[in-house]
């Protein structure tokens, strides 16, 4: 009886936990592959399900051999950055290099948290009936759309249902 009570427990803190609602916890780095230790990484949680004032909370990691003379852009896209001719995007969250100096660890720099509320998710997400493709990048201030080292993007196909945001990786 004991061990169906601990059971029984366990399985409900385990729905618990769940019917926050699906998210993808997300890690996006870039970096030169030549050179050791110079990755620069996003890291967030985003949820399947937004709404107006969804906040998205991660942070901002550089490794010790990064280039600080820099600065990093965490965004918001509707073009694929790989091979959209008439790239745009909207800046949701910048660390300049020498604020990353500030950070210095052992292992390199950060991390810098940040959270980003989006109030009104049409500012961010264009109303559609259909699903449109929407694509978080992480790039530095002087990053190249042909070199891939100098960039990174999670892509994601999202649908309006509701009032909400609906997210599918």
């Amino acid at each position: 009886m004991k061990k169906f009570c601990l059971v029984m427990v366990s399985l409900f803190f385990m729905f618990t936990m769940v019917s926050c609602g699906p998210k993808y916890e997300v890690i996006l780095s870039m970096g030169d592959g030549r050179v050791e230790d110079d990755n620069v990484t996003v890291a967030y949680d985003i949820h399947e399900k937004l709404k107006d004032g969804y906040v998205l909370k991660g942070k901002m990691i550089a490794e010790k051999n990064a280039n600080m003379a820099l600065d990093y852009y965490f965004t918001i896209s509707f073009d694929d950055p790989l091979s959209s001719s008439n790239y745009s995007e909207k800046v949701l969250f910048s660390v300049k290099g020498s604020d990353f100096e500030k950070e210095k660890t052992s292992n390199g720099y950060g991390p810098i948290k940040f959270e980003i509320k989006l109030e009104k998710l049409e500012s961010y997400f264009e109303k559609t009936d259909t699903e449109k493709q929407v694509y978080l990048v992480i790039h530095g201030s002087e990053w190249n759309k042909s070199d891939i080292t100098t960039y990174n993007s999670s892509r994601y196909t999202y649908k309006w249902n509701n009032g909400k945001v609906e997210l599918t990786k």
